[in-house]
């Protein structure tokens, strides 16, 4: 069963806990430690996650959350091909926010040459 909005209870006070959560989040997510889901598990944790991190950057003026969470997104739309769609929608979201657009666009092209790199070599074997 999939996370509603209405199952994510923001936690108040805890923006110390929450910038090296993401931090940690996201090297996790590029050395694929959560590699060895089942692909229900990978979908079910990748939409919770997706969930979780969109309701924490809601209304931030942090800088540091804001760019940290964008590169978890990046990071999420490379963990899932199911919630690509989802993860990119929400990183494009990231690029209008006055506050994060160069960094977040800086993860948005990362993501876009990792993909094309990994295309080509798919290609060539």
């Amino acid at each position: 069963m999939l996370m509603n909005y209405t199952d994510y209870i923001p936690l108040p006070n805890l923006h110390r806990v929450m910038l090296p959560l993401l931090k940690t989040l996201e090297l996790l997510l590029e050395e694929d430690a959560f590699g060895n889901f089942a692909m229900a598990e990978r979908l079910q944790f990748a939409e919770k996650l997706l969930i979780a991190v969109r309701m924490e950057l809601r209304g931030s003026r942090q800088i540091s959350k804001l760019c940290v969470g964008a590169s978890v997104v990046v990071c999420l739309a490379a963990y899932c091909e199911l919630v690509r769609d989802k993860a990119l929608a929400l990183t494009i979201t990231l690029l209008g926010h006055k506050v994060s657009r160069r960094d977040t666009f800086v993860f948005v092209v990362h993501f876009i040459l990792t993909l094309y790199y990994v295309c080509s070599f798919l290609r060539a074997a």
